[in-house]
């Protein structure tokens, strides 16, 4: 068994596989097994993979099923005692895995590791250095489009891993749990960090593990499905992982971060998406309540080390 599972989530990325898979294939560090999960693309890129790159395996939804339904299933078709999740648009540097397994050997306090992540098209540019929380408690990428001037070089503790091009342990996976699939895609990351932290779970950046993300080379525009998930997921990580005191303290800063929040989705147009997005919220709010309860009985940390973890 390879130390290693490295789980890529695929929808038509026919675009961007080749480039990801062969920098995955020329890592200095070779213990790790390939898994794609592949979303029901209707493009060739499961056949493309399929003829160039056979020792890959697969795992094939007919339909799209989202980001974290679709790594869930990479991880639990295997029992290695490290997973790393890639995007599909993502370019390694050649010691990137070494790198990253090097850093959470010798760290027994962490659950996970987060890289340092550039941007594609300008590569002097940071798309993220691990996430961060802001003082409203909003997921935010560390160091975003900030330029590469030293300040993120060196080891350092955050708030998670962006699950874009991250390292975890299976150990995590098994007391914290996997992804929430009901977030479908977005956010899903920044609620189970929340949840390894009020665990115990420390992520840490490492510097020297290095990859190129291909956000922003393209002009996109916002979907329907993202604005409405925009809208609705931060609610969703919120309610199910801030301790009500902490909730309290931050109550002024939270609502004022979601109106201004849902102002900007409106100006956008989607006003359809915000309203679908609260009437979801309510719709699973007893079910966000029993997940808050099971996740806070289980927390381990103090209150003032989990109000450490917002940024202000």
């Amino acid at each position: 068994m390879p130390a290693v599972s490295i789980v890529i989530p695929n929808y038509n990325g026919m675009e961007h596989l080749p480039l990801c898979l062969n920098s995955i294939f020329k890592q200095t560090y070779s213990d790790f097994e390939v898994i794609v999960v592949d979303n029901g693309s209707s493009d060739s890129s499961v056949s493309y993979v399929a003829e160039n790159f056979p020792q890959v395996r697969w795992i094939q939804f007919s339909e799209n099923k989202g980001f974290a339904c679709a790594v869930n299933a990479g991880i639990t078709a295997t029992r290695n005692d490290y997973i790393a999740l890639l995007n599909n648009d993502i370019e390694l540097t050649g010691d990137w895995l070494e790198k990253m397994i090097e850093a959470i050997r010798q760290h027994d306090e962490i659950g996970s590791v987060a890289c340092k992540m550039m941007n594609f098209y300008h590569r002097n540019i940071i798309d993220a250095a691990g996430d961060e929380l802001s003082c409203a408690g909003n997921g935010r990428s560390r160091g975003e489009k900030q330029l590469d001037n030293g300040s993120f070089d060196s080891f350092h503790y955050v708030f998670g891993a962006c699950a874009g091009a991250a390292l975890y342990r299976r150990k995590m996976f098994d007391e914290v749990g996997l992804f929430d699939e009901s977030f479908f895609a977005w956010g899903e990351d920044i609620d189970h960090d929340f949840r390894s932290q009020l665990l115990g779970y420390k992520c840490l950046y490492t510097p020297h593990a290095v990859c190129y993300h291909k956000r922003g080379g393209t002009k996109l525009q916002i979907t329907s499905l993202a604005a409405k998930l925009h809208a609705r997921n931060p609610f969703f990580y919120l309610l199910k992982n801030v301790p009500w005191q902490i909730f309290l303290l931050r109550a002024a800063l939270i609502i004022l971060s979601r109106i201004y929040n849902a102002m900007k989705i409106l100006q956008q147009g989607f006003i359809k998406e915000q309203l679908q997005a609260a009437v979801e919220v309510i719709k699973f709010f007893p079910v966000l309540l029993a997940k808050r309860k099971d996740i806070q009985s289980r927390r381990n940390v103090s209150l003032r080390y989990v109000n450490s973890l917002f940024k202000f």
